[in-house]
C-alpha cells in the first residue's frame, strides 16, 4: 500500500502531494511546519487558513495542534468514517478509479512498489482542477441528501 498526504483547494486544485511511510503525530507536526505555509499560499485564499480533516488522531495530537495553530490555521472537523462528505476521500476514489482504468487499459497485472508509487503520484498530479472543484461543489448537495435521508444511506 502506498500512502500519500494530499491537499486540494477550490479553484486551485492540488496544493500538496507527499508520499509517507508512517503517519503519526511527529510526522504530521513536521509536515505542518514544513509544508502548510506553502500549501496555504498555493491555495490562494488570502488570510483564510481553513483546513478540513476527519479526526485522524495523528492530525489532532497536541504536537500537530500547536503547529497548525502557530500558523494561524483553523480546523474544520468532519465526522470520521463519513467519506460522502469528505472531499479528499472523494478525490481518492477518483484517483483509484483512474488507476484501475489505467491498469486495465495497459494490461498491468503486476508492478513493483516503486513503479506503483510513481503511477499513483503521476495520477494525483494529473487530476484536473475542474474535477476537484466539481467534487468540492457537490458537498452542499451531499449534505442536503444526508439531512433529507436523516443520516441513512445516500447515493454518494
Amino acid at each position: 500500500m502506498a500512502k500519500f498526504m494530499v491537499a486540494i483547494s477550490y479553484r486551485e486544485g492540488l496544493v500538496l502531494c507527499e508520499q509517507y511511510d508512517k503517519l503519526d503525530g511527529h510526522y504530521f507536526k513536521d509536515l505542518v511546519e514544513r509544508e502548510f505555509g506553502d500549501m496555504f499560499e498555493k491555495a490562494n485564499k488570502g488570510d483564510c487558513k481553513l483546513w478540513i480533516q476527519d479526526g485522524d488522531p495523528s492530525q489532532n495530537c497536541a504536537l500537530a495542534h500547536c503547529s497548525w495553530l502557530a500558523l494561524g490555521a483553523k480546523l474544520l472537523s468532519i465526522p470520521p468514517r463519513s467519506p460522502d462528505i469528505n472531499p479528499i476521500e472523494n478525490f481518492f476514489k477518483l484517483v483509484k478509479d483512474h488507476l484501475t482504468k489505467d491498469a486495465i487499459a495497459n494490461n498491468i497485472t503486476w508492478e513493483s512498489f516503486p513503479d506503483f508509487s510513481i503511477r499513483i503520484r503521476e495520477t494525483i498530479l494529473s487530476m484536473d482542477k475542474a474535477v476537484i472543484d466539481k467534487t468540492i461543489e457537490s458537498m452542499n448537495k451531499r449534505m442536503d441528501s444526508i439531512i433529507s435521508k436523516k443520516g441513512r444511506k445516500t447515493k454518494y
